[in-house]
């Protein structure tokens, strides 16, 4: 096997890894949103004074939930983006480049 194909198997592997990282990512963003939209339906809902009282203690724990899922998966789609970028950027140079 060669240096070259060895090298592209390689990034192609990272490339991979990047997109999957990015993919999880995205599906937990998807899921976060669906929890909120949930979250503000129940709010929405209530009636009365009272049980918004009853509930206001879960609806924050679930806020303060989503909001760290939302910041850890926001940094995986950035930090996987730019993994993705890098890797595309050495496989176009890789195969693009070099045939010139």
């Amino acid at each position: 096997m060669t240096t070259n194909k060895t090298n592209l198997q390689e990034l192609a592997h990272k490339l991979d890894d990047s997109i999957g990282k990015t993919r999880s990512a995205t599906e937990t963003v998807d899921d976060i949103s669906t929890e909120l939209l949930q979250l503000v339906d129940e709010m929405n809902n209530l009636q009365n004074e009272e049980n918004l009282r009853i509930y206001h203690r879960d609806w924050h724990r679930h806020l303060r939930i989503l909001a760290k899922l939302l910041y850890h998966a926001s940094n995986d789609l950035v930090e996987g983006t730019k993994e993705s970028h890098a890797v595309s950027e050495v496989m176009f140079d890789e195969i693009v480049k070099k045939e010139k």
